[in-house]
């Protein structure tokens, strides 16, 4: 990949976040079980443009939540004990997000994730991928010949952006993380298009 090439992709993604940014959106992540097939949801949080939670909940995954997962995020299997099911959170889930565009930082991993939890794809969803718009940002090329994935936490630190409050690998924390790095890539087009 040339320098131009880079220079055109990161100019163009940050182009994009700038123009995400216009919409009314939302943003969303959950924390897991973990990573396989039978991964379900123990947390979700969705946040509106303006980084106001719509919702910030803890999900009973209807199984035992594994060591690797409690070490990752923090969230035991008490503490999900008595908090609603998937099923109870869905109608009210989809009633948000088929109204607006929700971004999530690795799109690919929570709607799998999302479709293996509820058995189906969540109903009008319309995403995009902040992780996948941020590596272009970034031009790092990976194995593949593609631009490298980052993880979000990276992404904050590359971008400086400000110390926030709500703890990484949380629902809600990543939500307001991955609102912040698409506005400090928008930022980065504002004073880079003059």
């Amino acid at each position: 990949m040339t320098a131009y090439r880079h220079a055109i992709d990161r100019k163009v993604a940050a182009h994009e976040a700038h123009l995400l940014l216009q919409n009314d959106f939302l943003i969303l992540d959950t924390e897991t079980t973990g990573i396989d097939r039978n991964a379900r949801v123990v947390q979700i949080a969705i946040i509106d443009a303006s980084g106001q939670p719509a919702v910030d909940t803890l999900i009973n995954p209807g199984m035992p939540i594994p060591a690797d997962a409690m070490r990752i995020h923090g969230i035991t299997d008490a503490m999900v004990n008595d908090a609603p099911s998937m099923a109870d959170l869905l109608p009210s889930l989809e009633s948000l997000w088929s109204t607006h565009p929700t971004y999530i930082y690795n799109a690919e991993f929570d709607s799998r994730i999302l479709l293996q939890h509820i058995g189906r794809r969540p109903g009008l969803m319309r995403s995009t991928c902040i992780m996948k718009l941020y590596a272009r940002f970034v031009g790092q090329v990976g194995s593949r010949g593609d631009y490298k994935w980052h993880k979000l936490t990276d992404a904050c630190i590359q971008l400086k952006v400000p110390r926030i409050d709500a703890p990484a690998h949380s629902a809600l924390g990543d939500c307001l993380r991955t609102l912040a790095v698409l506005r400090a890539m928008s930022e980065w087009y504002v004073r880079n298009s003059a």
